[in-house]
């Protein structure tokens, strides 16, 4: 009997806000990647629980980094706020998580966990900063406009053609579902675009400053517009 099965395998918790909470997920310490699953999404006790656990695993076990079911760009927003990066937002910022399903993420045990991470960063020198990441491919509107922003910082020319060859695509940035039946002009510029970043690679990171992305923020506006670039390419597939 299946419900045999589950009595036999599972284990009684304390409740989520004590301390023994977290200290039963410690038997995940050594694992590279601990996936914490979305199957409550929508429950202050899921959020609750999640961030007990994922404190837990940075605090004891040396966890680096957050990647969230999240768009990319609003992710990042918030990643600057926690690592305190130079064009972060000083408040947790509002302007992120602003579509449909809202309450996934923006919700009062997120932000509390957001704020958290941000306090604990602040004791840490930037290169060892917790980061906070989307792990979505559907921000084709949002990524454009972020490659761009990106771009203009590092190379105005280059900007400059992700502008013209995202064009094909600003008929539906609105209402991506329509984009199917019109897709097939779009596909090699959004694939070419990406293209001439990754050969890019190194060059735009240098002239950002660090070629790796870490350190005080150099290299970053080349990540962002690499990152994004990835995530256009991705959600013009899906899309068509």
């Amino acid at each position: 009997e299946l419900s045999d099965l589950l009595k036999g395998a599972a284990r009684e918790l304390p409740p989520i806000d004590s301390n023994e909470f977290g200290a039963k997920f410690d038997t995940f310490g050594k694992s590279r990647l601990v996936l914490i699953g979305d199957g409550s999404h929508g429950t202050s006790e899921f959020y609750r629980a999640q961030a007990a656990i994922t404190k837990r695993l940075i605090e004891e076990h040396g966890f680096t980094h957050v990647a969230i079911e999240s768009d990319w760009p609003d992710a990042r927003v918030i990643d600057h706020y926690v690592r305190q990066h130079p064009q972060r937002s000083k408040e947790v910022p509002i302007r992120v998580f602003d579509h449909f399903p809202r309450w996934m993420w923006r919700n009062t045990e997120v932000q509390g966990f957001v704020d958290w991470l941000c306090e604990h960063n602040a004791a840490l020198p930037m290169n060892q900063r917790m980061s906070f990441n989307g792990l979505d491919l559907y921000s084709m509107g949002a990524s454009t406009r972020a490659v761009v922003e990106s771009l203009d910082r590092v190379d105005p020319d280059l900007a400059q053609a992700a502008r013209k060859r995202y064009s094909c695509l600003e008929p539906w940035l609105s209402d991506p579902s329509e984009y199917g039946p019109n897709s097939t002009k779009c596909e090699p510029g959004v694939i070419k675009m990406l293209q001439q970043l990754l050969s890019n690679h190194l060059s735009l990171a240098t002239s950002d400053g660090d070629v790796d992305g870490g350190g005080d923020g150099g290299g970053e506006s080349f990540l962002d517009a690499e990152v994004n670039a990835r995530t256009i390419r991705d959600s013009e597939r899906y899309y068509r």
